[in-house]
């Protein structure tokens, strides 16, 4: 059985060490803390990351930047599909993810909304 991989993007280390120890146990996690380095490693292999969780505001590029390069860059790919902002600013973050055709969460979020939200989006993809 397939191991789905998840990319988490954060620019706050206790962010990626909260998301990465809930999603551990069932997915392999690779974690970055901005946005460049999130284009980078789906840029490189675009078809081996399953769901990117990407935080909103970051330095360098922030997460609406980051969705709309890899979108951009990966028409074939659903990336938008793939994409969940996970953040703490629900209205302006609901407008965009819309915008984009992406999903949302809000921070803190439970590792059991998490994990749903996931199994959400691995089910459309699939």
């Amino acid at each position: 059985m397939k191991k789905y991989r998840i990319l988490v993007v954060d620019d706050e280390p206790i962010n990626l060490e909260l998301i990465s120890s809930f999603l551990k146990d069932n997915y392999e996690v690779v974690t970055v803390d901005n946005g460049e380095a999130a284009i980078k490693i789906v840029s490189q292999s675009p078809g081996e990351i399953d769901v990117i969780v990407l935080d909103v505001n970051m330095p360098v590029k922030n997460g609406f930047e980051v969705c709309q390069e890899l979108i951009d860059a990966h028409p074939n790919h659903r990336m938008n599909s793939k994409i969940m902002f996970f953040t703490a600013q629900e209205a302006h973050v609901r407008e965009k993810s819309r915008e984009f055709g992406c999903s949302y969460l809000m921070k803190p979020g439970s590792k059991d909304n998490l994990l749903g939200a996931i199994e959400r989006i691995l089910q459309v993809l699939n």
